[in-house]
């Protein structure tokens, strides 16, 4: 599960009790994946359930905190002709 995904279920478990989340996705999946291939992951249930309404998006910090520390450490130590080819839209 990527990290994304984890920090807006941390924030969001004041919609919801995590247990109720994992008990409704494995009988989702006992219940509708039983005659192909069950390959619906955490995120995509969430996708496709009330669950959806109650995910809080807005705690993703990690990840662009660290694009954050990525790009000044690449422009701390990379040539100004190699920053261009990591980040050609900066």
């Amino acid at each position: 599960m990527p990290i994304d995904i984890l920090e807006n279920l941390e924030v969001s478990l004041k919609n919801f009790n995590l247990t109720d989340l994992l008990r409704d996705y494995f009988l989702f999946r006992d219940e509708n994946m039983q005659d192909g291939v069950d390959t619906l992951s955490l995120s995509e249930f969430i996708g496709l359930s009330e669950y959806a309404e109650k995910i809080d998006t807005r705690g993703g910090s990690v990840v662009s905190n660290s694009l954050e520390i990525l790009e000044k450490a690449v422009k701390t130590i990379l040539p100004q002709e190699m920053q261009t080819e990591l980040f050609p839209d900066r």
